[in-house]
């Protein structure tokens, strides 16, 4: 079942219900945006992108990915762990140097084979 909510973009009408039933729906995940939380980053796909090698997409769910940061990457195929190092991260595009918790992101990884 999909709720729909009839909504006016210039009175507001709706809203107010629209908002009432969002505030009711359960968190999905506690996000930890302390900094010194380790950091977890949920990888949705992986590509091999020429001239910059592999690249995760993904969510910062807890503490923050620097670039330069050495992560553990897995588990694997063989259930072990890969020590990665960020090389890049683009948040919408953009280039940056670090993101925090709930901030969606691509790394450029290095490390590992495809």
């Amino acid at each position: 079942v999909i709720p729909v909510f009839p909504l006016s973009c210039t009175t507001g009408e709706g809203l107010h219900t629209l908002k009432r039933f969002l505030g009711k729906l359960p968190i999905r995940r506690d996000l930890k945006h302390s900094p010194g939380a380790p950091t977890e980053f949920a990888v949705s796909e992986f590509q091999k992108v020429d001239e910059v090698g592999l690249v995760m997409t993904g969510t910062v769910m807890q503490g923050v990915v620097r670039t330069g940061q050495r992560l553990m990457l897995g588990p694997l195929p063989t259930c072990d762990y890969k020590r990665v190092m960020v090389r890049s991260i683009h948040t919408k595009r953009t280039a940056t140097k670090a993101c925090a918790a709930g901030v969606m992101a691509s790394l450029a990884i290095s490390g590992i084979q495809e």
